[in-house]
Protein backbone atom coordinates (compact mmCIF):
# COMPACT_ATOMS: atom_id res chain seq x y z
CA UNK A 1 0.00 0.00 0.00
CA UNK A 2 1.36 3.36 -1.00
CA UNK A 3 1.63 6.13 1.53
CA UNK A 4 -1.13 8.74 1.12
CA UNK A 5 1.42 11.56 1.18
CA UNK A 6 3.20 9.96 -1.79
CA UNK A 7 -0.08 9.61 -3.71
CA UNK A 8 -1.10 13.22 -3.04
CA UNK A 9 2.11 14.46 -4.65
CA UNK A 10 1.11 12.74 -7.88
CA UNK A 11 -1.64 14.24 -9.98
CA UNK A 12 -4.96 12.53 -9.35
CA UNK A 13 -8.51 13.67 -9.83
CA UNK A 14 -9.90 11.95 -6.76
CA UNK A 15 -8.37 10.42 -3.65
CA UNK A 16 -10.48 8.10 -1.50
CA UNK A 17 -9.11 7.05 1.87
CA UNK A 18 -10.41 4.74 4.57
CA UNK A 19 -9.12 2.21 7.05
CA UNK A 20 -8.45 -1.36 6.00
CA UNK A 21 -11.33 -2.48 8.24
CA UNK A 22 -13.75 -0.05 6.59
CA UNK A 23 -12.60 -1.13 3.13
CA UNK A 24 -13.23 -4.79 3.91
CA UNK A 25 -16.71 -3.94 5.28
CA UNK A 26 -17.43 -1.96 2.12
CA UNK A 27 -16.31 -4.82 -0.12
CA UNK A 28 -18.34 -7.41 1.84
CA UNK A 29 -21.42 -5.16 1.74
CA UNK A 30 -21.52 -4.74 5.53
CA UNK A 31 -21.10 -0.96 5.22
CA UNK A 32 -22.57 1.34 2.59
CA UNK A 33 -20.31 3.85 0.88
CA UNK A 34 -22.81 6.61 1.66
CA UNK A 35 -22.87 5.82 5.38
CA UNK A 36 -19.07 5.48 5.48
CA UNK A 37 -18.71 8.91 3.87
CA UNK A 38 -21.30 10.61 6.08
CA UNK A 39 -19.81 9.10 9.24
CA UNK A 40 -16.27 10.09 8.27
CA UNK A 41 -14.98 6.53 7.82
CA UNK A 42 -14.48 7.22 4.11
CA UNK A 43 -12.82 10.47 3.06
CA UNK A 44 -12.89 11.96 -0.42
CA UNK A 45 -10.55 14.60 -1.79
CA UNK A 46 -11.05 15.82 -5.33
CA UNK A 47 -13.80 15.36 -7.88
CA UNK A 48 -16.93 14.00 -6.23
CA UNK A 49 -18.48 12.65 -9.48
CA UNK A 50 -15.50 10.32 -9.85
CA UNK A 51 -15.75 9.30 -6.21
CA UNK A 52 -19.38 8.28 -6.75
CA UNK A 53 -18.17 5.74 -9.31
CA UNK A 54 -16.30 4.02 -6.45
CA UNK A 55 -19.58 2.32 -5.59
CA UNK A 56 -19.53 0.43 -8.91
CA UNK A 57 -15.94 -0.68 -8.20
CA UNK A 58 -17.15 -2.11 -4.88
CA UNK A 59 -19.85 -4.05 -6.74
CA UNK A 60 -17.24 -5.66 -8.99
CA UNK A 61 -15.07 -6.51 -5.98
CA UNK A 62 -18.06 -8.16 -4.23
CA UNK A 63 -18.56 -10.45 -7.22
CA UNK A 64 -14.93 -11.55 -7.02
CA UNK A 65 -15.24 -12.67 -3.39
Amino acid sequence: VENVETIEKKSCRVLITCSETALMKLVRGELSAEYAFMSGELKVKGQMPLAIKFKSVLGVMRKLL
